[in-house]
């Protein structure tokens, strides 16, 4: 039978037990969820295309007020008048325009 050395016994000795430790964050149970909440979560957290996890995260954030800001809030509307109003030909123009610059010419790359 091995015994343990003294080095690993006040190793062992300096650990934190778990109620010493600080909250990590990471996780938390919530017990008490009726099926109607329940369901009302799963429905909002896949309307915004959200695991259930990120949405709750994110609804508990911005009622707390304690959201992520944002890096890219800014909204622009100057091509909002140009948004569905290309024909059919139109398009189909753009697109081969498009393509033709996605060609990779192969004595350029050598």
């Amino acid at each position: 039978m091995k015994t343990k050395s003294k080095a690993s016994a006040r190793t062992l000795s300096k650990r934190k037990t778990p109620k010493d430790r600080p909250a990590s964050g990471k996780m938390i149970s919530l017990r008490g969820i009726d099926p109607a909440l329940s369901q009302k979560i799963k429905s909002e957290a896949k309307k915004e295309n959200k695991s259930i996890n990120q949405f709750l995260v994110d609804t508990l954030r911005k009622g707390l007020g304690v959201g992520k800001n944002k890096k890219f809030t800014r909204v622009f509307h100057d091509l909002d008048d140009l948004f569905g109003k290309w024909s059919e030909k139109e398009f189909r123009q753009i697109q081969g325009r498009l393509e033709a610059q996605r060609t990779i010419d192969p004595e350029l790359w050598q």
